[in-house]
């Protein structure tokens, strides 16, 4: 969500950017790529799923954060189990904070923003049902 901007100029009309979508559609991508995924995978597949959450925090104070507007790694873990897959690893991937300028900084500092540096890793795999 925090790179809309620049998906938005890359998408194109007959494929739009995931990343543009309304909080549902959003959702209801992923458990239909987790579901086809599964029918798809071999029985001893094993899936490596790295995301972040997906929230609008670039201008809004934590305090005014509004969690049934985010999606957390939490949603695309149950989206996952929904869809067939079982979890085995979750691992935190710290990016560098080189990413921040000091300007963005300062408005995290000013407004009382938090900012997310990292992804999960989700390892998952597929569940089979006897």
């Amino acid at each position: 969500m925090g790179q809309a901007k620049e998906y938005k100029e890359k998408a194109k009309k007959n494929a739009p950017s995931i990343s543009s979508f309304p909080k549902e559609d959003y959702k209801r991508f992923f458990k239909d790529f987790f579901a086809q995924a599964h029918k798809n995978a071999k029985p001893a597949t094993t899936m490596a799923f790295l995301n972040s959450d997906w929230r609008n925090f670039e201008s809004t104070p934590a305090a005014e954060e509004k969690p049934d507007k985010s999606i957390t790694i939490f949603d695309y873990h149950r989206l996952l189990s929904k869809t067939g897959w079982k979890t085995t690893h979750r691992i935190e991937c710290p990016l560098s904070s080189e990413r921040l300028t000091g300007k963005m900084v300062q408005k995290m500092q000013d407004k009382r923003i938090l900012r997310t540096i990292g992804r999960t890793l989700l390892i998952v795999k597929k569940n089979i049902c006897k």
